[in-house]
């Protein structure tokens, strides 16, 4: 950026600067000034292919130590839908993953919790992303328990289609 100019592509050097800057030197300050300032690159440039993985990162490792975690939840399930629509299941499914997860202690229902882990880790069977279906498999399993469920199971919801997924 500093030889040829800033591009779409800066974002994702701004927003990786920023997560070091909270992660490695532990200033929060710095580092989330730069994630935030990634994601005005990839709106000026439109850069509608990168927003999943910018807007993913800075909601899911910057923004966490500035902003409720009302808005992140919100900014999650968005992330996971302009992923969808840019066709970015790796990112779709990083989203949705956290997407439940923080729902679960952002005050949302549990309820309304557990049909959406319900539907989204069917998508992600879907789209073979197994990885994912693990994860939302175990916040599902935590929901149901805080639900007093005895009678679910979440593993066992998708019988054969994540041992078959490689075919």
């Amino acid at each position: 950026s500093f030889q040829h100019g800033v591009t779409q592509e800066s974002a994702v050097a701004l927003v990786s600067y920023g997560l070091t800057y909270i992660s490695a030197l532990n200033d929060i300050e710095e580092g989330y000034r730069w994630a935030k300032l990634a994601l005005l690159i990839i709106d000026r440039f439109k850069a509608q292919s990168l927003y999943p993985k910018i807007y993913f990162l800075v909601n899911h490792f910057a923004s966490i130590w500035k902003e409720p975690i009302q808005a992140l939840v919100d900014g999650l399930r968005q992330t996971h839908r302009s992923a969808l629509v840019v066709g970015d299941i790796e990112y779709a499914s990083f989203a949705s993953k956290a997407y439940v997860e923080r729902s679960v202690f952002s005050g949302k229902r549990l309820s309304v919790i557990e049909t959406e882990c319900a539907a989204l880790s069917l998508e992600m069977v879907q789209l073979n992303q197994i990885q994912s279906v693990l994860g939302h498999m175990g916040t599902h399993a935590l929901v149901l328990e805080l639900l007093g469920s005895q009678t679910r199971d979440p593993f066992n919801e998708y019988p054969g289609r994540i041992n078959n997924c490689d075919d």
